[in-house]
């Protein structure tokens, strides 16, 4: 098992899932974006990992502003986005705008 793995409410999911129930799990993508360019027209994404608690991606993001060329941006440009597992997105498809 990972040494940071947040067991607080593992008997639970593990009882539902041996029930057959629904276990709702979800995962936290970090990432940073900013823009750039004379007109600010293009935007610069980077994805720093996936995180099984906020908490966990909250603590990665103070670590990252740390670091040489992240340390240059404002809070603003770290993106906390939570997504559940096992589920989709876009399912009802999308439209080109030209």
């Amino acid at each position: 098992m990972p040494r940071n793995m947040d067991m607080s409410n593992f008997g639970e999911k593990l009882i539902l899932f041996e029930m057959g129930g629904n276990i709702d799990m979800k995962v936290y993508l970090l990432e940073h974006a900013y823009d750039y360019g004379e007109n600010l027209e293009h935007t610069e994404t980077k994805t720093l990992g996936i995180y099984e608690s906020r908490q966990m991606a909250e603590k990665a993001v103070s670590k990252y502003k740390l670091l040489p060329g992240f340390n240059e941006y404002d809070d603003e440009c770290f993106y906390i986005s939570e997504y559940e597992l096992n589920a989709g997105s876009w399912l009802e498809g999308f439209i080109q705008v030209d």
